[in-house]
């Protein structure tokens, strides 16, 4: 499937996902485990996501993981809590995973977050998933008159 029809029919499903256009991408919608769509998906974040209760992957994580695992760019539209915040972190913490490690320690991601809110709990589920010596967290922003 192309790209292309793949964001139509998530954007027809409301889980919306826009790949590179030029890259082929598989995307699912529906996937019974988190293996299925990170075979390698590290103990650690296993553990946490048990630690969660979350036992299947909601059904824009389904969508959205395969394709952000590849490389591709997304943004996610989905209700309040449906798991945006894993879709991205998820994949995003498998590809550092499988990097070889920088000659110095140095920041691995960052993380850009319209609201200081959002900005902490996506910090917070970063280091549930990481542990918390694993993240830092230097909010920025602009104060309002």
């Amino acid at each position: 499937m192309r790209c292309a029809l793949a964001f139509a029919l998530l954007r027809a499903s409301r889980a919306l996902v826009a790949p590179r256009a030029t890259a082929p991408c598989r995307v699912r919608t529906h996937a019974e485990a988190f293996d299925d769509l990170l075979p390698d998906l590290p103990q650690r974040h296993r553990d946490a996501l048990a630690d969660k209760r979350i036992e299947s992957p909601s059904p824009i994580q389904a969508a959205a993981v395969g394709a952000l695992r590849d490389g591709a760019s997304a943004m996610l539209a989905a209700e309040t809590g449906s798991g945006k915040s894993l879709a991205f972190l998820l994949p995003t913490l498998a590809r550092l995973e499988a990097a070889p490690p920088p000659p110095a320690p140095a920041p691995a991601v960052l993380v850009l977050a319209p609201t200081r809110e959002l900005a902490l709990q996506l910090a917070a589920d970063a280091a549930a998933l990481e542990g918390e010596d694993r993240v830092q967290l230097l909010v920025v922003g602009a104060a309002t008159t």
